[in-house]
């Protein structure tokens, strides 16, 4: 399977995952599209899901030092949480 290169290739990847997702609006319903398609939808998606999970990784993990560090300037300040988010 081809890999994303770049941040340009993903999002003309992400648009070509969009005029399929019009095509099956249009159509009323995803699974009314040709196999052709949903092939591509589901090789395009796996690519996306490839890249993101490299350069968007989900949940964002913050680091237990930067956390500790935020709650201590937090307490030093008297900033109450909503206004130190």
């Amino acid at each position: 399977m081809k890999t994303i290169t770049d941040e340009k290739e993903y999002r003309d990847i992400c648009r070509q995952m969009n005029v399929i997702i019009d095509r099956g609006t249009e159509l009323g319903d995803m699974e009314l599209l040709p196999e052709t398609d949903k092939n591509e939808y589901i090789r395009l998606s796996e690519m996306v899901r490839k890249w993101e999970s490299v350069h968007y990784p989900f949940p964002i993990v913050v680091n237990p030092l930067v956390a500790n560090i935020r709650s201590k300037l937090i307490l030093k300040s008297n900033f109450v949480q909503t206004e130190a988010n």
